[in-house]
């Protein structure tokens, strides 16, 4: 076996499982990575063949290499460490396959270190060489995906605030006249102090009135008991 330098050393490693890793013994004579995307021809009328670019396909990597039986007197090996048959190779990729699990393909002294399932193995011999066995990997790129249950949303249900509904009065209001009043109530038309007293939903009588103050009425009840001056939007008629 040639020695190399680290630095130049080509080498063809599979990365497995927590991080193990072996060399192959014999570099492929030829390695092609193809990048392609999945591109779509459309005929349009009176215009010819367009191209419309698709997303990116899976890379893959189909090459050969051989698995010298006799590793100790082969002169042609370029791993810089070696099993000792050819059989733990194929024990190995044998059941790397069979793991279906992704493994990392790398080419040292390169940029190539990919994720990838191993999607064919064979092996055998040919010529008539008994030597050597005759391997085809067949490796395909591996992306990670995950399928995710996703709930659809509830919609929400608005609710309406909750407030006071104050509507102006249907009929005219006049000293005497006997509305519905709701809100508080003021010590004087244009506010003053607020009292402490408040009135909801009740029957009173309009006893004084202040056109253009900011609390026009003033209110009192049924049996004359006076209560304080309050709003125009606050009364209704009874």
């Amino acid at each position: 076996m040639s020695k190399m330098s680290k630095s130049t050393h080509m080498g063809f490693y599979i990365t497995y499982g927590k991080n193990k890793t072996f060399e192959l013994p014999v570099n492929p004579a030829e390695v092609s990575i193809k990048y392609e995307t999945d591109d779509k021809q459309t005929n349009i009328i009176s215009y010819g063949e367009i191209n419309q670019i698709g997303e990116y396909k899976l890379r893959n990597f189909d090459f050969d290499f051989v698995l010298p039986r006799h590793m100790k007197v082969t002169h042609y090996l370029t791993a810089n460490k070696l099993k000792s048959r050819a059989q733990d190779y194929l024990s190995l990729l044998i059941k790397l396959y069979k793991a279906k699990k992704p493994i990392r393909f790398v080419i040292s002294s390169t940029a190539v270190s990919i994720k990838m399932t191993i999607a064919r193995f064979t092996f055998g011999f040919k010529d008539g060489y008994a030597d050597e066995y005759a391997c085809t990997l067949s490796l395909r790129e591996y992306r990670s995906y995950a399928a995710k249950r996703v709930k659809p949303k509830k919609k929400k249900k608005k609710v309406a605030k909750k407030g006071k509904t104050r509507s102006k009065s249907a009929v005219k209001v006049s000293r005497g006249s006997v509305v519905v009043a709701t809100g508080s109530l003021y010590s004087t038309a244009v506010g003053g102090t607020k009292l402490n007293a408040t009135v909801k939903n009740r029957t009173v009588k309009v006893m004084l009135i202040s056109p253009n103050a900011k609390y026009p009425y003033y209110i009192q009840t049924l049996t004359n008991q006076p209560l304080g001056w309050i709003s125009k939007a606050n009364v209704r008629g009874s």
